[in-house]
């Protein structure tokens, strides 16, 4: 949990502390907002292999991954055909509800 939380950041220049983080997301774990998934592998799927890791989540959980990352955007197609998972721009996202 300490890793993804590490990665976390709110903006371009503002993170969130590792430590805090991790308290938030193990609460939201015991009220049932959020579950773990194990990732059986972590394929090569963006150009940016950073973004590897939140498609390996992604396509685990069956999740809407909500992004405005144009590395992941791209992919938004092949995604959906592939492994049916659906990547949105927070707009999108907005939009839907």
């Amino acid at each position: 949990m300490i890793e993804f939380a590490d990665k976390l950041k709110i903006g371009k220049k503002k993170t969130l502390d590792p430590i805090n983080v991790s308290r938030i997301l193990k609460e939201l774990s015991k009220s049932g907002i959020i579950t773990y998934v194990k990732i059986k592998n972590i394929q090569k799927l963006s150009r940016d292999p950073k973004d590897d890791d939140y498609l390996a989540v992604a396509i685990e959980s069956k999740a809407i991954l909500v992004t405005g990352d144009k590395d992941l955007t791209i992919l938004k197609d092949d995604m959906m055909k592939k492994f049916k998972i659906s990547i949105q721009t927070p707009s999108e996202f907005l939009s839907n509800e």
